[in-house]
């Protein structure tokens, strides 16, 4: 089991991790020790790549020096990211030398997966794959981190009715996709048709249009009008996340639904070159980009030539590949490894809380033992967090506490004293619902 620490070298970052635990059943404390460390880090690279498209996001680019900064925090059990750069190994020095960029570079990124689905991000939820197409594509709206305002990407300007059922988009103008075809009006209301349709199976878009969305109107080449059949307070919000991103209605139609995730064709900073299925996927700089969001420095192409992704399933091996500089980014740390990574002058490390959910156990409802709520609640109650991080993740993590994290919009801090640590609790608990102890420790019910 590894924490998904991430490291880079040269090259601004940022990187989120998170641990989230409660544990499948409540029979013994052993048990429930064992069954309950689950630790995971999702984010972009798009954020980490930031150096290169010139974002004004907290970020840290270093040329000799270690920096940490640590902001942990949120639900069940999260955790803390981080980053490592470095100040040698291959190409992608020549992104940044000192403190001003200059053009040229390749990052090679170390992915930890032996599986990529599909590069279609209105369809899947798998992290990695997120990872990899951030800089492929752009959405509708951005966020800022930490003051969470939202700022315009491919719509300049939005206008919400009274009754918050319709939301009017200004579209920027003179935007391509990477097949040379207008981003417009038409390009909007055939991505929410897509999104919102079941045979496109969605995993994350989907459901958030799901009882929310009816119809995307255009009004003309660069207004498009999108209506609700209720109001939905989370859509501007959705609207920055990359599963609502804009693919080219013509690659869709070109490839189809089985072979668009294979042929990414977006708007964003770089472009798909390849997928050389076990082994890497490129992507290239798009040299007409001119269209970044005003929440950035810049604007204009990337710095960076090109950005590989080398797939690389062996926590050791990632580690041993970023430290001879085989690679320049490690997808995920193992824990073992991080803090010697940490302490090596040669990288610098950059620590944030990531908003949302985190990964965690899913509790099944409906299946015993856990349809008993005394049981979900006996979990909660019965998860020592704090002495899970200190013991098997070396500290690098903090507890979460409930559903959100503690940097996600809307949270409620009072969730920090809804389930404290108790194991007398727990067993009270079971106790008055009818668990008994057996002889071999393990609670049952008549």
């Amino acid at each position: 089991m590894n924490t998904n620490q991430r490291a880079i070298e040269n090259n601004e970052t940022t990187v989120v991790g998170s641990l989230q635990a409660v544990a499948a059943r409540p029979m013994t404390r052993r048990v429930l020790l064992t069954r309950a460390a689950i630790a995971a880090a999702s984010l972009p690279l798009a954020g980490s790549l930031l150096a290169a498209c010139g974002s004004s996001s907290k970020s840290t680019t270093t040329s000799g020096a270690s920096t940490t900064t640590t902001n942990g925090a949120s639900t069940s059990t999260t955790g803390q990211s981080s980053t490592s750069a470095s100040n040698t190994g291959a190409s992608p020095t020549a992104a940044i030398t000192g403190d001003k960029p200059v053009s040229g570079g390749d990052v090679v990124v170390g992915v930890a997966t032996t599986y990529i689905d599909v590069l279609d991000p209105n369809v899947t939820a798998q992290t990695v794959a997120h990872e990899i197409m951030g800089p492929i594509f752009d959405t509708l709206l951005v966020q800022a981190r930490e003051s969470k305002e939202l700022f315009p990407l491919l719509a300049t300007k939005w206008e919400i009715s009274t009754d918050g059922k319709e939301i009017t988009f200004t579209l920027a103008n003179g935007v391509k996709f990477h097949d040379g075809t207008d981003f417009n009006a038409d390009a909007v209301k055939a991505n929410f048709d897509r999104m919102s349709a079941a045979e496109t199976k969605s995993r994350l878009a989907g459901p958030r249009l799901s009882g929310f969305f009816d119809s995307a109107t255009v009004v003309d080449p660069s207004t498009v009008k999108i209506s609700f059949v209720n109001p939905n307070g989370a859509f501007l919000t959705d609207l920055s996340q990359d599963f609502m991103a804009m693919l080219s209605p013509a690659a869709v139609q070109k490839y189809g639904p089985d072979q668009i995730g294979q042929h990414p064709v977006g708007t964003g900073p770089f472009k798909f070159v390849e997928w050389v299925q076990n082994s890497h996927i490129k992507l290239e700089r798009n040299p007409d980009y001119n269209w970044a969001s005003p929440m950035f420095k810049r604007n204009g192409p990337a710095y960076l030539d090109s950005i590989t992704f080398q797939i690389i399933p062996d926590g050791s091996a990632r580690v041993a590949a970023l430290e001879s500089g085989q690679i320049n980014y490690n997808d995920t740390v193992p824990t073992i490894n991080y803090t010697a990574l940490q302490s090596n002058k040669k990288f610098a490390t950059l620590s944030i809380e990531q908003p949302g959910v985190p990964y965690c156990y899913m509790l099944n409802t409906k299946l015993a033992p856990t349809d008993d709520p005394a049981v979900r609640q006996a979990i909660n109650y019965g998860v020592d967090k704090k002495a899970i991080i200190q013991t098997l993740y070396q500290n690098l993590y903090t507890p979460a506490y409930g559903p959100l994290s503690s940097v996600s919009f809307a949270y409620n801090p009072a969730v920090e004293q809804m389930y404290p640590f108790n194991p007398d609790k727990a067993k009270q608990i079971l106790d008055e619902a009818g668990w008994k102890p057996g002889a071999d420790g393990i609670r049952e019910k008549d």
